[in-house]
């Protein structure tokens, strides 16, 4: 009964919601990404409660961790649903809204959008609703069409124990192919598994450098200054360099007595 009625509510919305004053020209957005988490969530362990993403072309997936739909299920819109979504995101400006709205509250749902715009993405953290209300109306614009998501992913009926991330856009194009996968424990020891994809390997000094990049971009979300998070991040690479791959110089029993 509530899906009823938030569905067209919500696609009204955003039909009627007025135009900023001024538009800046933005890049392509490739995908839009909504999920929501909680304390209750979170005291589970789960790192969302749901989540969906659409990416360009209208291939959409819906990950539920409670209720009745529990698991992972995609469906394909038309096209025009995305590029109507996208230019929604681009009329609000989302790539100008800050990186986190918050107010004192204590069991309010979160509510995370992510826009990616090619390699490029812009995420805005909205807690208790305490964001502009052009932010409430994409949200739940993508909430609605989360709704129509139904077909279960064969293979994945629950994903209970599903803790991974999601693919970047790139996944989608035909000739991608992934090359890292880490995983980490609360101890900050990390697994991984990976290929090597090319047969000159200077081109991973540039997958680390994104990597910090990202990263720095991400701790940004919290107040603290991405260029001093990512010197953080380099001191830190050094230390371990050191300590890890000039140790493996050393001949065998170089070190044994140190």
């Amino acid at each position: 009964m509530e899906t009823a009625v938030i569905r067209p509510f919500a696609l009204l919305m955003l039909t009627l919601a007025p135009a900023p004053a001024t538009q800046k020209s933005s890049p392509e957005i490739t995908a839009i990404e909504v999920k929501s988490w909680s304390y209750w969530s979170s005291r589970l362990g789960h790192p969302y409660a749901w989540r969906f993403r659409i990416i360009k072309g209208g291939l959409a997936t819906y990950t539920g961790r409670f209720g009745d739909r529990k698991g992972v299920y995609v469906t394909k819109f038309r096209p025009e649903h995305f590029r109507r979504l996208a230019a929604y995101a681009r009329k609000i400006e989302f790539s100008e809204l800050q990186g986190l709205y918050r107010r004192q509250a204590t069991d309010s749902a979160t509510i995370e959008t992510t826009v990616e715009y090619g390699d490029e993405h812009h995420i805005v953290v909205n807690y208790a609703d305490a964001g502009p209300e052009e932010l409430w109306i994409l949200q739940m614009t993508a909430r609605a069409l989360a709704d129509w998501v139904r077909t279960p992913v064969q293979g994945t009926p629950n994903f209970e124990n599903d803790r991974g991330l999601h693919a970047p856009s790139i996944a989608s194009e035909t000739k991608a192919v992934e090359i890292l996968r880490v995983w980490a424990k609360p101890t900050q020891e990390c697994g991984m598994t990976f290929d090597v994809n090319w047969e000159d390997p200077r081109p991973w000094g540039g997958v680390l450098v994104d990597v910090i990049r990202h990263v720095s971009h991400r701790y940004s979300r919290s107040g603290q200054d991405a260029f001093q998070v990512a010197d953080e991040i380099r001191e830190s690479f050094e230390q371990a360099w050191s300590s890890t791959i000039e140790a493996q110089r050393s001949p065998p029993g170089e070190d044994q007595d140190r």
